[in-house]
């Protein structure tokens, strides 16, 4: 499974990847700029996507 988790808190970014990479086995990229993590997502597909509803720059909407 391909998960995009966006987050501007590392310690949010850090245990979200752990979490997801040990306990489902996903392949996950992280990122704490949203405008990075939307390019990425016009990129490619993912099957999961977690989003920070309320960041700088951008909401999570």
């Amino acid at each position: 499974m391909d998960v995009l988790v966006v987050d501007d808190s590392q310690a949010v970014l850090i245990q979200l990847q752990r979490l997801l990479d040990h306990d489902l086995e996903a392949a996950t990229s992280i990122f704490s700029d949203p405008l990075a993590a939307l390019d990425e997502a016009r990129m490619r597909a993912f099957d999961l996507v977690l989003v920070d509803y309320n960041m700088p720059e951008m909401d999570g909407i």
